[in-house]
């Protein structure tokens, strides 16, 4: 049951001794023709992905570029800098003492002990880093805690001292500001 057809290696139990082994030229134009395909496609694919990375990059350098002059706009704004928090009543002075002595008046201005200096206020917020301010800013305009949360790990500090597990503020942002302030005064 001998076939006499060209592709008779196909059928199984095919004798492949007595099959003729396919022409070298073909063979080898079909190899090179598979290798030039191949290397253009790979000079294409390498060119084009080359060219959209160097787009990306000029984008990239771009956004830090808006980045830059606005973190400078934020710096030049005085109201963000410098929230005033809402001011508490001074406490009324304290009643003198009355000396009933017979002493004259200037002797009793001299025995009286000056009154002690008011304690120094208390910062309103968590005291954090000053250099997380540049981060609190953004939040407080309203940047994604996700992009904050980047550039804090850019800068190489820790995002859980003002960001929790859900990138959502752990502190109250206009107070860290204003301790912040206060604390670099």
């Amino acid at each position: 049951m001998e076939e006499t057809g060209t592709y008779a290696f196909v059928q199984p139990g095919a004798d492949f001794t007595q099959i003729q082994p396919l022409d070298q030229e073909t063979t080898i134009t079909y190899i090179n023709h598979f290798v030039i395909q191949t290397a253009s496609f790979l000079n294409k694919f390498a060119s084009t992905t080359e060219q959209k990375m160097q787009q990306i990059s000029i984008k990239i350098q771009n956004l830090k570029t808006l980045i830059m002059i606005l973190e400078a706009k934020l710096d030049s704004i005085a109201g963000i800098d410098t929230e005033t928090a809402p001011q508490m009543p001074a406490a009324p002075p304290p009643p003198q003492e009355v000396i009933e002595n017979s002493e004259t008046p200037n002797s009793i201005e001299e025995n009286a002990a000056p009154p002690p200096p008011p304690p120094p206020p208390e910062p309103q917020g968590p005291i954090v880093d000053p250099a997380y301010l540049p981060f609190l800013r953004h939040l407080k305009v309203g940047v994604h805690p996700m992009a904050v949360k980047q550039e804090i790990l850019r800068d190489g500090l820790d995002p859980s001292v003002i960001l929790d597990d859900e990138n959502k503020p752990i502190i109250n942002i206009t107070d860290a500001i204003a301790s912040i302030m206060s604390f670099s005064e």
